[in-house]
């Protein structure tokens, strides 16, 4: 038994590590000597989640709770399972079975605020969010969401306190920072600032799709050039598609075969369009990335 004990701690700081098939692999290890084991279980769930992938998480989560019903780290974390799944009804009940059994369970109560702000029922995501503040008056987390809430319900004086108070907590955290950036465009999309914002978001993130397209779309807004280049190369890239220019140098190639002086005719009044595009391509992926920087 004690073996079991240890992979299983093996499984969780392998988890920690961010060697999440590690942890499974070891995870699984467990349930081939002790198939019934609700902790195993729920270490697959946690990998799973970690991986996105939470339909198995949500399959190995269901299994933990089958074995140990009132376990309260499974329950909240099947409330996550859902939330990422946008299944807030259903994770709201989670969360509240999870308070059941403790009724300080912060991160139920923060996943609460997070589903009634979800469903747009902002009285009820201040309450559960203040509570959570009262828990961790210092959680970086709790303070922007605050903001969120603060910023959707059109108060924005106290969104802003609230940014710049997770901001302090944790001034490299890039969901604030984006967060933060994009309640500054929204009132004045001109404003420098909420670009800066975004850019040291990318600088901390610089794979999040999100921040990626906020930055663009507010970039784009306040570069006129960069607007008509970019424009430009979209339209190109609708009217001919990869297949198409292959066919275009397939008959490129079989005119040229039989009259060399139409083709070079064809292509002197093609050429510029295509430097152009090429242009465009490099500018627009090199311009942006490096402004992002």
């Amino acid at each position: 038994m004690s073996n079991l004990y240890e992979i299983l701690n093996k499984a969780q700081i392998a988890t920690s590590l961010g060697k999440y098939q590690l942890a499974i692999k070891l995870s699984q290890d467990v349930l081939s000597i002790a198939p019934n084991n609700a902790l195993a279980y729920y270490n697959l769930a946690v990998a799973y989640v970690f991986l996105k992938n939470y339909d198995k998480a949500e399959e190995f989560i269901k299994l933990a709770l089958s074995f140990e019903p009132n376990l309260e780290n499974s329950l909240v974390l099947y409330c996550i399972i859902l939330f990422q799944k946008e299944q807030y009804q259903a994770a709201s009940e989670k969360a509240d079975e999870a308070l059941k059994i403790n009724p300080d369970n912060e991160t139920a109560i923060f996943y609460k605020a997070c589903i009634f702000h979800k469903l747009k029922k902002f009285k009820e995501a201040e309450w559960y969010i203040k509570k959570a503040l009262e828990h961790s008056p210092n959680s970086n987390s709790y303070h922007s969401k605050f903001a969120e809430i603060y910023s959707d319900t059109n108060r924005k004086n106290l969104a802003e306190q609230e940014y710049l108070a997770a901001l302090k907590l944790e001034p490299n955290d890039s969901i604030s920072l984006n967060n933060y950036g994009m309640h500054i465009l929204a009132k004045n999309w001109r404003d420098k600032k909420g670009l800066e914002l975004l850019r040291a978001s990318l600088r901390n993130k610089p794979d999040d799709k999100t921040v990626i397209e906020n930055y663009e779309t507010y970039y784009t807004y306040q570069n006129f050039f960069f607007i008509c280049i970019k424009a430009y190369k979209e339209i190109c890239e609708i009217l001919l598609t990869k297949k198409d220019v292959f066919l275009v140098i397939i008959i490129s190639l079989l005119i040229y075969l039989l009259d060399a002086q139409v083709c070079i005719r064809i292509y002197t009044v093609i050429l510029p369009f295509l430097v152009l595009y090429i242009i465009a391509f490099i500018y627009t992926k090199k311009h942006f990335y490096q402004s992002s920087k």
